[in-house]
Order: structure tokens, then C-alpha cells, then sequence
């Protein structure tokens, strides 16, 4: 999820990855060994929308 975020959203990549390395305290580098240690520190909640097709 989060990977897939960094790639869609590539021009916030620097601006949000100092912001994630004040929250946890340690350099956040976008690397795979850092999202899953920072995904162990804070709660992460991931967002989808519905499924298509009519509802009710």
C-alpha cells in the first residue's frame, strides 16, 4: 500500500518523507526495510473505494 502510494504521488515523495522521518524519529528512506519498520511503530489505515456495481 504504501509503496504503491510513493509511486503514485512521486512529487510529494520529498516533501513527505522528512515529515515521516520527524514523526518516527529515525531517517525514512522509502526502502522496503523502512516501511515495514515504520508500519510496526505507527498505525497505518488504508482506504479503497467501494466496489463498483449498484449498492442497495
Amino acid at each position: 500500500m504504501l509503496a504503491g502510494y510513493e509511486r503514485r504521488n512521486r512529487f510529494l515523495v520529498p516533501v513527505i518523507r522528512p515529515v515521516l522521518g520527524k514523526l518516527l524519529g529515525w531517517r525514512y528512506d522509502g526502502s522496503d526495510a523502512a516501511r515495514h519498520r515504520m508500519v510496526r511503530q505507527l498505525p497505518i489505515v488504508g482506504f479503497r473505494p467501494a466496489a463498483t456495481g449498484k449498492v442497495g
